[in-house]
């Protein structure tokens, strides 16, 4: 006799269970092939597949008897029989349903039992994680010490050697910046919501949860806050997914963004008992998906063709020079070549695949690229100690209002979500900057957030 588990589509798998009139005194072994439901314990079992191996053991030991030839009709199929009997009254239909088959060969009297049984309730659902760095629990100066003491203190964010000295870089800040930021946070936090980034992602996966339906439970994941990244996973994990697709909301690579919250997933994954597959979706700086509802922000805000502003800024946030050229597959430094030169020696270069973003979106909106330029913000050069890419959004708000700029439009693609960044530090700090400069309008486009566009964008990615 053998027990074999047989895909059968969808939400049931098939037992198929096999019974021949024995050939020899000795009990035919078992065959138990792959059981994909197995979970750490018995307890995570369908009460369905455990009777079943019961039953199957039963009726193996049954079915191994010698009988005389006479009686090894009745000897090999009423076992058989008693088993699926006892299954069908015992099983909840919740489980599954069974059924019994019997051929007779007519030469030699021989009967073959199979009985099947189609298991119901086994993973089907697809995981979504939608990452992202994560927020303050609060604008108080002590939530906001916590978040940033695990931010800065993530070696791929800030990497500083030997160990000692990025100990001391990062007690000085903690020391200074959390009452200023604290501050920030309370210039952009909502009254009733709290913060941007919490709620606009909140949004984004409820959007996206409605738009892919009853086949994918999606969840987020913060880095630094919660939910934490690893939590989120092992939720997945237990409401027994059949695969987990992870997105990091950054569309450009960088370690401290993609990298770090890649790698908090598949640490989290190797310490656990049962994982499914899990997959990520690739940086999508240059795909349509995204290009299409960032595209259509910037539309909305500067007309067609960029034509109710003067100037088009894209922000970008910055990044050292060394992590950039760490990227580069050529061994070439990372330099000013980069705005104009993107191939695969530096296709994973962060400030070329932002270069890159800047001229599709200028492509696709049809925007006269003498109208248009790149800069990078959220610098923290340590007191001039660390080299970061260059041109600074703010240094490209004095210079551009001093050009004659009076309207100008800012866009930070390389954010999916406002943020402190977007909203305090080029909405309110940057206007004050442009304008004290001798500018008259700052537009500040929107992030893609959870705008219809991009989650019908997303739910292609995924």
């Amino acid at each position: 006799m053998s027990l074999t588990a047989i895909p059968n589509q969808g939400l049931a798998s098939r037992v198929v269970i096999k019974s021949a009139r024995p050939q020899s005194s000795t009990a035919a072994p078992h065959k138990l092939e792959r059981f994909p439901w197995f979970g750490k314990d018995a307890s995570q079992q369908p009460a369905s597949i455990a009777l079943g191996i019961g039953m199957t053991s039963a009726a193996a030991s049954l079915l191994a008897r010698k009988a005389a030839r006479s009686r090894t009709t009745r000897a090999t199929v009423r076992p058989a029989r008693i088993a699926v009997a006892s299954l069908k009254k015992a099983q909840c239909q919740a489980c599954g349903t069974s059924s019994m088959t019997e051929v007779v060969d007519t030469e030699t009297g021989k009967r073959d039992v199979t009985f099947s049984m189609n298991i119901n309730n086994l993973p089907s659902k697809v995981g979504v994680l939608l990452l992202n760095i994560g927020t303050p629990a609060s604008t108080d100066v002590d939530d906001v010490r916590d978040y940033l003491a695990r931010f800065l203190g993530d070696d791929r964010v800030i990497d500083i050697q030997p160990s000692w000295l990025k100990a001391c870089v990062l007690g000085l800040l903690l020391n200074t910046r959390p009452q200023k930021s604290a501050e920030n946070y309370k210039r952009i936090w909502d009254s009733k919501r709290g913060s941007p980034l919490q709620f606009h992602t909140e949004d984004l996966a409820e959007g996206l949860q409605r738009h892919l339906g009853d086949d994918f439970i999606v969840k987020i994941g913060f880095q630094y806050s919660a939910p934490l990244t690893g939590d989120a996973l092992e939720s997945l994990v237990n409401e027994r997914v059949s695969q987990v697709i992870v997105v990091p909301m950054f569309p450009h690579y960088a370690s401290g963004t993609v990298g770090t919250t890649l790698a908090a997933v598949y640490e989290r994954a190797a310490q656990m008992y049962c994982v499914p597959p899990v997959t990520a979706v690739q940086p999508f700086f240059e795909n349509s998906s995204f290009l299409d509802a960032q595209a259509g922000q910037i539309r909305d805000a500067v007309g067609p063709r960029g034509q109710d502003v003067d100037h088009i800024l894209f922000s970008f946030h910055g990044l050292p020079v060394t992590q950039c050229t760490s990227a580069h597959r050529d061994g070439s430094t990372c330099d000013a070549s980069c705005a104009c030169r993107f191939d695969e020696g530096n296709r994973t270069c962060y400030r070329a695949q932002c270069h890159e973003t800047a001229r599709l979106l200028a492509k696709k909106l049809d925007l006269d690229t003498d109208r248009c330029s790149v800069a990078f913000q959220s610098r923290l050069t340590l007191r001039g100690t660390i080299e970061w890419i260059k041109p600074y959004t703010d240094d490209a708000f004095e210079s551009l209002a001093k050009r004659g700029v009076k309207r100008l439009a800012v866009v930070a693609p390389s954010f999916t979500a406002d943020c402190i960044e977007t909203l305090e530090e080029l909405g309110i700090t940057g206007e004050e900057q442009f304008l004290e400069a001798g500018g008259e309008e700052l537009v500040v486009v929107p992030c893609v957030n959870a705008s219809a566009p991009w989650i019908t964008g997303l739910a292609q990615l995924v």
